[in-house]
């Protein structure tokens, strides 16, 4: 999961700020972390209101199909993420981490702690680690190598970090192939 930044040119830029504007910022970040999570209706309405996902819907941001929902376009959800604070998408990965941990989604909730997560921290990073090492042993090579990074970005510990970030560069030499 992740939070990258797309260049987009200003005049999609102000045509998507304009369709926001009836959504609210608040609520579009909301959105957009609990879309970018699941699509699952049931999940993006427990953390976002059912006015702001008809509004998004009626905006032409998202669309929507049975029980799922997604935004239209890769750019209108990077644009909608990079309009969102740091505390907004924060404040959603923890209440999407509450909820999946709930349904029993542990892996899932891990990661949205890891999104929220503000400043180094041990625990995290050694259930991260453990994660990508799960990963390692099913084949999911890719997920492997992004536990392995994000641990190393959380460790307190410069050893540490040291030690998951040789471990990313290795699931990275097996991904090279």
């Amino acid at each position: 999961t992740g939070t990258s930044r797309l260049q987009i040119p200003d005049r999609l830029e102000r045509a998507i700020d304009d369709r926001l504007v009836g959504v609210g910022q608040a609520s579009a970040a909301m959105l957009a972390v609990a879309v970018e999570a699941s699509g699952d209706i049931r999940r993006v309405g427990a953390i976002a209101a059912d006015d702001a996902i008809d509004a998004a819907v009626a905006a032409g941001l998202l669309e929507r199909s049975g029980d799922v929902v997604r935004f239209v376009h890769p750019l209108v959800r990077a644009r909608v993420i990079a309009r969102a604070s740091h505390a907004e998408l924060r404040a959603t990965h923890l209440q999407l981490a509450t909820l999946v941990e709930a349904a029993g989604d542990h892996e899932a909730a891990l990661w949205h702690r890891a999104e929220a997560a503000t400043a180094p921290d041990e625990e995290l990073a050694a259930q991260l680690f453990e994660l990508g090492d799960n990963c390692r042993q099913r084949g999911a090579t890719r997920e492997w190598l992004l536990a392995a990074q994000r641990a190393a970005r959380l460790s307190p510990d410069i050893e540490d970090a040291a030690l998951r970030l040789a471990d990313a560069a290795h699931a990275a030499w097996f991904l090279s192939d």
